[in-house]
């Protein structure tokens, strides 16, 4: 399900491209957007997304969280309280 989520996102990409572009300027565009879509699908880009919704929703209510500060809030959301079925 991942890989197929990849190669969706990377054909939108590749379908955005101008057909004028030179060969190795596309392949660029693409293994970008590879790779891109592999951060998103991993969490690797998790900080910088929370940055930009800080910034969109929450611009004028202080200032973000630094990314060791993210990193200790998401792990608590994540490991605290009970988490089982019974």
């Amino acid at each position: 399900m991942v890989i197929r989520t990849l190669l969706l996102y990377a054909r939108a990409v590749v379908q955005r491209l101008t057909i004028g572009r030179a060969p190795v300027k596309r392949i660029v565009a693409v293994a970008s957007a590879v790779w891109q879509a592999f951060r998103r699908a991993t969490g690797d880009d998790a900080y910088e997304r929370y940055l930009a919704h800080h910034r969109l929703h929450h611009g004028g209510c202080g200032a973000p969280l630094s990314r060791a500060e993210y990193f200790r809030a998401q792990q608590r959301r994540k490991w605290e309280g009970v988490r089982r079925c019974c």
